[in-house]
């Protein structure tokens, strides 16, 4: 929950803390974060291709979908035979999360103006959402992006879903993801002394 702190680093400083606490050092603890910032970057960056339809006409969605799976492609055979065989798994689940995430803001959105006439721009605005979120996560000193990544979720999909019920998806959006972090914090509180305990 430190990431709702202004300033968009305590969570990142209490995993630091909590691992030093546990006995594991210092280096190891931050070279972690490092790559896994760095890659989750990386991959967020990646779902740009899906959203470049909504800024460009000229970009074709379906060749953005076969360019994004290919660069998907890509980014795994690198991670895999230039890095570890563990990196290129966390880049999969990285994907994967994001893709479920922005899926997540799309079904919101379905549920709100119909699925059929999304239908067409729903891996667009699967790639929206990813790289609203990549944007608050790179702005320092917003709190887990709020502000930020609203902005750029009304910027990218103004021309493409009716205002009012853009907004509605976006500030839905937000109590969902913020209902899921206080959800998975209070499950992790109570797990925590029965993993002490055993």
């Amino acid at each position: 929950m430190g990431k709702y702190i202004p300033g968009n680093v305590f969570h990142l400083a209490g995993r630091q803390a909590l691992g030093l606490a546990a006995g594991i050092p210092a280096r190891p603890l931050a070279q972690s974060m490092a790559w896994e910032l760095g890659l989750i970057a990386m991959v967020g960056a990646s779902f740009a291709i899906l959203a470049a339809p909504l800024l460009f006409t000229v970009v074709d969605l379906r060749a953005g979908v076969l360019v994004f799976l290919a660069g998907v492609c890509t980014l795994w055979w690198l991670a895999r035979y230039a890095l570890a065989a563990s990196m290129a798994t966390a880049l999969l689940w990285q994907f994967a999360f994001l893709a479920v995430s922005g899926a997540t803001f799309a079904g919101m959105l379905s549920l709100l103006i119909g699925f059929e006439s999304l239908l067409s721009l729903l891996p667009a605005i699967v790639g929206a959402y990813v790289v609203a979120w990549l944007a608050g996560l790179l702005t320092p000193g917003a709190p887990a992006g709020i502000g930020v990544r609203e902005a750029v979720l009304l910027y990218l999909l103004s021309h493409a879903v009716a205002p009012a019920d853009l907004v509605t998806a976006v500030v839905l959006g937000r109590g969902a993801t913020v209902l899921g972090d206080l959800g998975f914090y209070l499950v992790c509180a109570a797990a925590r002394p029965a993993v002490g305990r055993s």
